[in-house]
């Protein structure tokens, strides 16, 4: 059998750039959907309930127009800071922030909000192009943030109000001053025109003086007016509306932005997981890792309707039926065209299906005539065994260790329908190590099994999992890889390299567990999911 066997060389090449091409971020956000959710949940979980345990925070706007202190001679129209317009309302918002309004704030506000707090809570921010200072006030309630800013307008107004007077006050006593002097110098002029009335220039002096006299007065009574127009220097003072809702913290708000952060996050998580390690989401993407065509896809089941685990025999008319039949006519043509007629049915990890498929197989095949037998080669996991409901019985593994035992006192016999069946040969009671498919006596009784049936199918362990996977494909014309849905196209590489170690050929792979989306319907086969 060794010499016949045919060459291991893939039925087409592999294409070199097969990792080139990453994933879409559909299929990343697919494939880590539950991630994705669970990070944006969690995130908005944790957050919202941080932000519900801070303290809240009330914001209360007050707007504050200034006067324009060019118009009064309380102050210098020439000083710098009053000519610039933008710098004199800058200057005034520093004002407000001072130490000096928050002492006079916490006054007004009767001692309950000490100087330092005010401080931190307030904030004075200038026009640009307006004498308008909006300040803003902080508080854990909204009545006492409106009462401070409150507070901190009148302190302003007040303290402002007090420089306008001081200064006022300041420059009336120099005026009164010099007005005193003139005074003096008007008595001690008119002391001089009495003897000589006549006196052109004592007389024009005197006039001069009187002049200077009534210029002081009109100064001066011109400064009592613009300090009582002047007044606080301020047009307007005006608090906002109070707030019904804080400002911080926003559980809602706080919560909604994590949860798209979260999201973000774990999608660029999963994109680069995915890219990583791409995973065969469509049934086409195994060929080019495998070197090895599609050989038959089957739907899930649930997805296709099946309620039982052997649809071939239980549900014949079944969309997942005529499925398992399209698989067994492609790999009768397979081993047909190699000349073989067993066949080692195997996957990348277990739970991938390749036991059911393994039955399904040898039903379709029994049920077109064929003598079958298949022959459970899995001595870890038995499943097939175990399926038939006695896993005591004798198998592959007492064949190859008892000589006394013959491949008939092995075969059981499962009904497939009325008047068919399909022979099994159980993994047996004794645990073969691994290695021993080189035997001579393992080789003998695979020579038996392949006489004694026209078309084999042999359920091996999962290919990356265990060793004896290879010792039975030494003993196989073809191996049908069985690959789930989601499968890593990075274990698929790895099973390729195995399969080139055993040099048995890789027939196809059967892609399982297909769902809708996975199963291209423009190109699907005559059992696709529009039928009903």
């Amino acid at each position: 059998m060794q010499e016949t066997r045919p060459s291991a060389e893939p039925l087409f090449d592999a294409p070199q750039n097969a990792f080139e091409l990453g994933p879409g971020l559909l299929e990343a956000l697919t494939r880590f959907r539950w991630l994705v959710v669970s990070a944006g949940a969690g995130a908005a979980i944790v957050v919202f309930g941080l932000s519900s345990l801070q303290t809240a925070s009330y914001d209360v706007e007050a707007t504050m127009l200034l006067s324009d202190p060019r118009t009064s001679a309380v102050f210098d129209p020439s000083s710098s800071s009053i000519s610039d317009r933008s710098r004199y309302v800058r200057n005034q918002a520093d004002f407000v922030e001072s130490g000096a309004v928050a002492a006079r704030a916490a006054e007004i506000d009767g001692g309950e909000t000490s100087v330092a707090e005010i401080r931190d809570s307030v904030t004075a921010v200038p026009a640009r192009d307006l004498d308008l200072i909006t300040i803003r006030v902080s508080g854990p309630t909204a009545e006492g943030a409106a009462d401070l800013a409150n507070a901190v307008g009148n302190a302003y107004q007040q303290l402002v109000s007090e420089r306008v007077q001081q200064t006022a006050s300041d420059a009336i006593a120099e005026l009164v001053s010099s007005k005193a002097e003139l005074e003096i110098r008007v008595d001690s002029l008119e002391a001089a025109l009495q003897p000589d009335p006549g006196n052109g220039g004592i007389r024009a002096e005197r006039d001069s003086v009187v002049a200077q006299l009534f210029i002081l007065d009109t100064s001066i009574s011109q400064i009592d007016l613009d300090m009582a127009l002047y007044g606080s220097g301020v047009e307007y003072f005006e608090v906002d509306d109070i707030p019904t809702s804080p400002a911080s913290p926003r559980p809602l708000r706080n919560g909604a932005a994590a949860a798209v952060i979260g999201l973000l996050a774990a999608a660029v998580f999963a994109w680069w997981r995915t890219e990583s390690d791409p995973l065969a989401e469509r049934r086409h993407d195994p060929a080019p890792i495998l070197g090895a065509p599609l050989i038959g896809e089957i739907p899930d089941f649930a997805a296709a309707g099946a309620k039982g685990p052997v649809p071939v025999i239980l549900e014949p008319d079944s969309m997942a039926a005529e499925a398992y039949h399209f698989l067994a006519s492609s790999v009768a043509m397979a081993l047909e065209r190699i000349g073989g007629s067993i066949v080692m049915i195997t996957s990348a990890s277990a739970g991938d299906g390749k036991t059911v498929t393994s039955l399904n197989l040898a039903a379709a095949a029994s049920g077109n005539g064929k003598r079958v037998l298949v022959v459970d080669g899995d001595e870890r996991a038995r499943g097939l065994t175990r399926m038939g409901g006695d896993d005591s019985l004798p198998g592959l593994a007492d064949l190859v260790h008892n000589k006394d035992l013959t491949l008939l006192d092995c075969l059981v016999r499962w009904r497939v329908a009325d008047g068919k069946f399909i022979t099994v040969l159980p993994s047996g009671q004794r645990s073969s190590a691994a290695g021993s498919g080189h035997t001579t006596a393992y080789g003998s009784v695979m020579d038996e099994i392949k006489a004694a049936a026209g078309f084999v199918v042999i359920d091996s362990p999962p290919i990356l999992a265990a060793a004896e996977s290879i010792d039975l494909a030494a003993h196989a014309d073809g191996v049908v890889l069985v690959v789930e849905q989601g499968t890593s196209l990075v274990a698929l590489a790895d099973v390729r390299s195995r399969l080139d170690m055993a040099r048995t050929p890789l027939l196809g792979y059967v892609f399982n567990r297909a769902t809708r989306r996975a199963l291209d319907e423009k190109y699907a086969y005559g059992y696709g999911y529009g039928r009903t």
